[in-house]
């Protein structure tokens, strides 16, 4: 028969999951990894590109990515899962773009909630539980909140919702309205880098159809660049290396 654990040895034991939760909830991204393949790649061209649009079926991971990039870019990281990203000195300005406040309420604020963990953060929130901005410590950040990144939230139910941005970092979870796309592509700050990021699922057509004229139609699973300036990102559930295969089959 084996020994039963000594009691010192289960104090330890339980110390050090408590000590290993800790660590995951101070930094949740320094243990975050990639859903698919085709999103590592998609890291790696936030210093390469300006623009990626991502195009993958509900559940695929697609959101926590968009949310994982531009949070440890506000945050001030070098690297995400190992993999170089784009640095600002100084605080970060970042734009969340939603279809609406329910959507929003229901998708990306619950993972930016949820990677963002005990790191040093002040949200600032509007009705019915939604999130107005996200003020978050940049690593150059002094005590003083206007030296933190600053991540605004916006529904695209004003369509005059990109009209005067002025953002490093914009991303849309899921198709932005094409007004509003195109005038975000003016929001850099002068002399600064910018990045964007359109993170969907290509459900209603007449949601999408406008990016597909632009980007025109690559084979699924793969990474393409278009022109030197963007890059589309496709992918399935299949490469989905998170959910389980029976998880898969009920998607």
């Amino acid at each position: 028969m084996s020994a039963e654990p000594a009691p010192l040895d289960l104090i330890a034991r339980s110390r050090g999951i408590a000590r290993h939760a800790a660590s995951k909830r101070a930094d949740p991204l320094a243990w975050w990894t990639h859903a698919a393949p085709q999103l590592r790649e998609a890291t790696a061209l936030t210093t390469q590109v300006t623009e990626i649009s991502v195009r993958a079926p509900a559940n695929g991971g697609k959101t926590e990515w968009g949310t994982a990039v531009t949070l440890a870019c506000c945050k001030g990281d070098a690297t995400l899962e190992g993999i170089p990203i784009p640095y600002w000195k100084g605080r970060v300005d970042a734009l969340e773009l939603a279809r609406d406040y329910n959507e929003q309420k229901l998708a990306s604020q619950q993972t930016y909630l949820r990677l963002l963990g005990d790191h040093p953060h002040k949200i600032r929130w509007m009705g019915n539980d939604i999130i107005s901005s996200i003020r978050v410590k940049h690593r150059e950040s002094t005590d003083d909140l206007s030296t933190w990144s600053l991540i605004d939230f916006r529904s695209q139910e004003n369509r005059r919702a990109g009209v005067g941005v002025r953002a490093d970092i914009v991303r849309a979870d899921e198709p932005p309205h094409a007004e509003i796309w195109h005038e975000v592509r003016k929001a850099a700050h002068a002399g600064r880098r910018a990045l964007r990021m359109m993170t969907f699922t290509p459900l209603k057509r007449a949601e999408w159809w406008w990016i597909h004229e632009e980007y025109g139609d690559g084979p699924r699973g793969r990474v393409r660049r278009v022109g030197d300036h963007w890059a589309e990102v496709r992918y399935s559930l299949h490469d989905n290396l998170i959910l389980t295969a029976q998880r898969k089959a009920e998607l």
